[in-house]
This record gives C-alpha cells, sequence and structure tokens, in this order.
C-alpha cells in the first residue's frame, strides 16, 4: 500500500470537516511532531512548528529524477545541456562557486532546493549544507503526519508501520552516507547519535 490512497482519504475527509475539527487534526499532528523532537527555540521557550494536513506527496519516479539531478548538482558532473537546465536559477555568486566544485564531491550531506516550473520541470534554485539534526526534523514531520493521518481514516497499527517503513528514513540515509566516507564496515556502525546545542532563533 503506498501514500496515495492516504492522501486522497485525507483530502476527502478534510473537505467534509468543519473547521474547528481540522484544527484539532492539525494540533494533533503538531504534537506528535513535538514528541519526535520537532521544536524551535525562541528565548527560553520550545515552540512547536505547525505541520500542514495536506503535504505534497511526490511519486517515486519523480524522487528519483530529481535525486539523480541533486547529485549531479554537487558533482556537477553534468553535459553543457543539462547544465544550463539545472543552473538556470543560480545567481552570479553561486555561478562563481560551481568554478571550483571540487570539494564539493567529499560533502556527507546537502540539499537542492528546487524550483518546479509550470510545466512540471525542476531547476536548482539553492544548493544548501545543512545541519545533521535537520534530517532527524525532516523524519519526524513525516512521520507524525503519517502516524495521526493515517489513524484519522481508519488504518491498523501493521499498516501505518508499514507505510513509515516505506516512506523511509533521511537519518538512516545520513548513518549510511557517514559510514561510507568513513571507510569502516557497516557492521561496525549500527547506530548514529545526533548531537545539537539550543540556539535561539
Amino acid at each position: 500500500m503506498s501514500l496515495d490512497p492516504i492522501v486522497a482519504c485525507i483530502h476527502d475527509h478534510l473537505a467534509s470537516l468543519p473547521e474547528d475539527r481540522r484544527r484539532t487534526l492539525a494540533q494533533a499532528t503538531t504534537l506528535r511532531a513535538r514528541s519526535l523532537g520537532l521544536t524551535v527555540l525562541r528565548g527560553q521557550r520550545d515552540l512547536d512548528i505547525p505541520l500542514t494536513l495536506t503535504p505534497e506527496i511526490v511519486d517515486g519516479a519523480t524522487l528519483s529524477e530529481r535525486g539523480r539531478d541533486a547529485r549531479a548538482v554537487l558533482a556537477q558532473e553534468t553535459r553543457t545541456d543539462q547544465a544550463r537546465h539545472l543552473f538556470a536559477h543560480f545567481g552570479p555568486l553561486e555561478q562563481r562557486c560551481l568554478e571550483n566544485w571540487e570539494r564539493a564531491k567529499h560533502v556527507t550531506i546537502a540539499r537542492v532546493d528546487w524550483f518546479i516550473d509550470a510545466a512540471g520541470c525542476h531547476h536548482a534554485l539553492e544548493l544548501n549544507a545543512i545541519i545533521p539534526a535537520m534530517t532527524a526534523y525532516f523524519d519526524a514531520a513525516a512521520s507524525a503526519w503519517i502516524e495521526t493521518m493515517g489513524a484519522h481514516v481508519g488504518l491498523d497499527h501493521a499498516t501505518i508501520s508499514r507505510l513509515l517503513h516505506q516512506n523511509g528514513s533521511n537519518t538512516e540515509e545520513l548513518l549510511a552516507s557517514i559510514v561510507a566516507r568513513s571507510g569502516r564496515h557497516p557492521k561496525e556502525c549500527s547506530s548514529l547519535a545526533i548531537l545539537h546545542r539550543r540556539m535561539a532563533v
């Protein structure tokens, strides 16, 4: 079972629910995300990060294509025609950075922000190095949505667990990347501790 049927059910349910019920559902999703660690520190307070009830679900083929092109952007292993498409929205500073890109091949974690045009084609808008903890935030948001919305449409625990597994884990992929760079055998690195400091924003 994929996420697509859940998305369809959620949209149908949300359309029929009164505003106060939708608000309650949104709060439940946000609270679940908080329990998984998705908060931001403002002053001396941990604040929730509200989640949308209707995230865009990207199909596997599109996700694979964007992942392939993200790796190409990072390594700059593109043909001239590909480069014009992928780097079209980069500014002058980013274009200069591309001129000396050899060290980028050793990056463990990075993110390409895609601009999607009216035809559905993706173009590289930004290339960012992100903090390792961000992978855990991504996982917390996705898991909170799948668990809360899955329960809302009546899915059983086994089905929800299967969907969580099928959705994958950014944190596990980060571990795999670190292990690959370390030169150690995967069996020697079965877990990963991500440390962070509290920082007001």
